[in-house]
């Protein structure tokens, strides 16, 4: 956990170093920063955290952690990809855009 924990803050960092070395060249740099989001990586973890526990129960049991009751999905995550590559985010640089459904801002123990 903990070099997962230090690779997450790295990439924080790096994009926004990026953003600074490459901004007079019109280069944009951001960051998606994904809670959990529905995929075979997620029901993975879920199975190998689950310990013989109901695999749709232990999904739920997730869902009801994030502030906005569901888990993310993969479309959530490519909306906001494509807003940052278009025009209409051209001023923004250096983010790192938290898609968690308010997660990290919960400490909700469900």
């Amino acid at each position: 956990m903990g070099s997962r924990l230090a690779g997450k803050v790295a990439i924080v960092g790096m994009t926004k170093a990026l953003a600074v070395d490459y901004a007079a060249n019109g280069i944009r740099v951001n960051a998606i920063c994904p809670g959990p989001i529905e995929t075979p990586m997620l029901s993975q973890i879920i199975a190998e955290r689950s310990a013989g526990q109901d695999q749709a129960e232990a999904q739920a049991k997730l869902a009801r952690r994030v502030p906005i009751g569901r888990i993310g999905r993969a479309e959530d995550v490519a909306a906001i990809a494509v807003h940052l590559a278009s025009d209409e985010s051209s001023w923004t640089t250096g983010i790192s855009y938290p898609m968690d459904g308010g997660e990290g801002l919960s400490f909700r123990l469900v």
